[in-house]
């Protein structure tokens, strides 16, 4: 029994290092974009914007997307989407009182739709709404608390022209904080990113995230008949079944979007909840990709059990695995926080790295169990 436990043992970890150097070996490489233009012929963009209670955030959004003033506005039809809010989100849109805003109400659509009234996926429908009223060539998603950056759109537009793509994932990263409950959220965003890159460019897994994501208007219509989260997943997932090679990742720290971490614990739990309970639903090499991390997580406190049966023998075996993993997790975290320029993050690693733990594991037993959950005072499944 002892050789099978320091079997798997180093099975994992040898997987877990094999992975996240895999990673960081896609991430390295260098992008394949066209240096003179596929296309010089101006492109139209509408951005969608689906919102719920951000009646502190959207003003702020809306504000850092028209600061983007080395890029002709013009070409940019902004559309917020209202989704049942209950508190002053319209009110704020409507004061901003801007030619190049439109908004949009699910509530008013769903009176005179009466159909569309029998779903659980709200954004979806908001989206879908906002598609059906958008006139651009290509749609930019985006949350309604994010931060676009001065040099996006022109950032996009080049990306756009060189590679012609079907769909891009762009960078998500969260705003840094001195607590290390919401530096540990930022780093576990940025290996996220490097994780959507890696599974892009290799074309073995496709994710991305919906508060910064850009694809051709034709190419997506959201299916509100299933779960109430997966516009990002599932919409990307649906391109790769068409055409994987039209699929790129914009890397590039202009393009990278920036969000609020979760200040309270709760807020946090569903929001990670509300996340992985799409993961029954991933391709096998997804799951695969994703089971790595959270089984060496669950491999901590098999090691304190065997540590009872086995002795010294699983203390060795567990310091190999706590230092290996800690080696390889630095490595990759400082390539990540490097080159967001979020740096600072890490004089909160080693504490981020044992919550980690804690978090697969409990997040990821969870979601196989949990299929209901709250989301800004909705109860969605």
């Amino acid at each position: 029994m002892v050789y099978f436990y320091i079997a798997l043992s180093i099975f994992l970890i040898s997987s877990y290092v094999f992975l996240l150097l895999f990673i960081l070996y896609k991430w390295q490489q260098p992008q394949s974009r066209n240096s003179v233009p596929k296309s010089k012929a101006d492109i139209s963009y509408s951005i969608l914007i689906p919102v719920r209670n951000e009646e502190k955030n959207i003003l702020h959004c809306l504000n850092s997307i028209l600061s983007n003033k080395d890029f002709d506005l013009s070409k940019l039809e902004i559309i917020v989407i209202d989704d049942h809010s209950d508190d002053k989100t319209v009110e704020v849109v409507q004061s901003l009182n801007h030619l190049s805003i439109k908004l949009l109400s699910l509530k008013d659509y769903q009176k005179i739709n009466p159909s569309s009234q029998k779903t659980n996926a709200f954004k979806k429908a908001a989206l879908n709404l906002g598609l059906h009223h958008a006139k651009g060539d290509y749609i930019i998603q985006f949350d309604g608390d994010v931060l676009v950056p001065e040099k996006y759109f022109k950032t996009v537009d080049t990306f756009i022209k060189q590679t012609q793509p079907t769909f891009v994932a762009a960078p998500v990263v969260f705003d840094t904080d001195n607590s290390m409950f919401q530096d540990f959220q930022v780093l576990d965003f940025l290996g996220m990113m490097l994780v959507t890159q890696a599974g892009i460019e290799s074309q073995l897994w496709y994710m991305a995230n919906g508060a910064n994501m850009i694809y051709k208007k034709d190419q997506i219509t959201f299916d509100t008949g299933d779960r109430a989260s997966g516009d990002d997943i599932f919409g990307i997932q649906s391109i790769a079944k068409k055409n994987k090679k039209d699929i790129h990742f914009l890397k590039s720290i202009d393009a990278a979007i920036e969000t609020n971490s979760s200040v309270m614990l709760s807020e946090f739990i569903s929001q990670r909840l509300r996340w992985s309970t799409k993961n029954k639903q991933m391709s096998p090499k997804m799951i695969l990709m994703m089971a790595i991390p959270f089984f060496n997580a669950l491999m901590i406190p098999i090691h304190f059990v065997c540590m009872y049966n086995f002795g010294i023998i699983a203390l060795v075996v567990f310091l190999f695995h706590l230092i290996i993993k800690m080696m390889i997790d630095y490595i990759y975290m400082k390539e990540a926080t490097q080159f967001f320029k979020k740096s600072i993050v890490m004089k909160h690693f080693l504490s981020s790295f044992f919550l980690h733990f804690l978090y697969l594991g409990t997040i990821g037993l969870m979601s196989l169990f949990v299929q209901r959950y709250s989301w800004k005072g909705r109860k969605v499944y």
